[in-house]
């Protein structure tokens, strides 16, 4: 048995007015430009160093390595509890490295 909402938010026209809404509010934030950790990924994405990531591997933000974790808590960047093979990686792609 089905209430009354569920049968209005099942209609094509319920499911259309959602999309509709969503991209009007989604859009708001195109006028808006880069922010905040959009231009640390597009300074990586730019740079020419060779401990620079590959564009495929941006989000990999803490790579297991012992010695740069510890150099991530020391200054801020992990709270101080960080275990030191700590690994985050978003995105994995195959068989992680």
């Amino acid at each position: 048995m089905t209430s009354s909402f569920e049968r209005v938010i099942a209609t094509r026209r319920a499911v259309a007015v959602a999309i509709a809404l969503s991209m009007a509010v989604a859009s708001t934030s195109i006028a808006v430009g880069f922010l905040t950790d959009d231009h640390g990924f597009r300074a990586m994405l730019h740079a020419t160093s060779q401990r620079a990531p590959a564009a495929h591997d941006l989000f990999r933000f803490v790579p297991g390595d012992p010695a740069d974790t510890q150099l991530r808590v020391r200054f801020g960047r992990l709270p101080w509890w960080s275990s030191g093979d700590l690994r985050i990686h978003v995105l994995l792609r195959g068989r992680d490295t």
